[in-house]
C-alpha cells in the first residue's frame, strides 16, 4: 500500500507517518532526502523521490510518501499503483508557522510570511482537488481554514 501524505508546510505531515509507520515500511520524505543526499541544489530530489517511490510499490513495500501538494507527474505514476490511500493532514494555519518556527529546518522561520502564502495556496488546491482524502488531525486545535 502507497500512503499518499499531504497538508500543509508545518502541519505534521512527517511526525504523523513516523509516528505511524510500521518497522519495515518506506517512509519518502523531500526534506529527509535533502539531508539525507547532502546537496545545496535540491531541485531533482522530486524526481528521486517518485523513482523510489515507482521501485518500493512495485516490490511491494508499503510506502509513506510525504508531501505538500500531489503534482501531474505524481497522479500520473499513483494511477499505475493499485493500492493508494490519501491523507490530508489537518493542521490551522497558526499552528503550521509554529510548528514552523519551532524546528527551523533549513532556515524556514527567516521566510514566515512567503511559508504563510505558500500554504494558503496549497490549502486552497487541496479543497478544490478532486481526490478523496482520509482526514487526520494531528494536532488538538479546533481552527480550521
Amino acid at each position: 500500500m502507497v500512503k499518499i501524505i499531504c497538508g500543509m508546510i508545518g502541519s505534521g505531515k512527517t511526525t504523523y507517518a513516523l509516528n505511524n509507520k510500521k518497522r519495515d515500511d518506506i517512509l519518502l520524505d523531500w526534506d529527509l532526502l535533502v539531508d539525507a543526499l547532502k546537496t545545496d541544489n535540491p531541485v531533482w530530489i522530486k524526481e528521486v523521490q517518485d523513482l523510489l517511490l515507482k521501485f518500493f510499490s512495485q516490490k511491494g513495500f508499503d510506502v509513506w510518501y510525504i508531501t505538500t501538494k500531489l503534482g501531474s507527474n505524481e497522479l500520473e505514476l499513483l494511477e499505475q499503483i493499485k493500492d493508494v490511500e490519501y491523507i490530508w493532514i489537518n493542521t490551522d494555519k497558526n499552528q503550521c508557522i509554529e510548528n514552523i518556527r519551532t524546528r527551523n529546518r533549513n532556515d524556514e522561520a527567516k521566510h514566515i510570511e512567503q511559508l504563510r502564502r505558500s500554504n494558503e495556496r496549497i490549502y486552497n488546491d487541496y479543497y478544490t482537488s478532486k481526490i478523496k482524502y482520509k482526514i487526520v488531525n494531528v494536532f488538538d486545535n479546533n481552527e480550521r481554514w
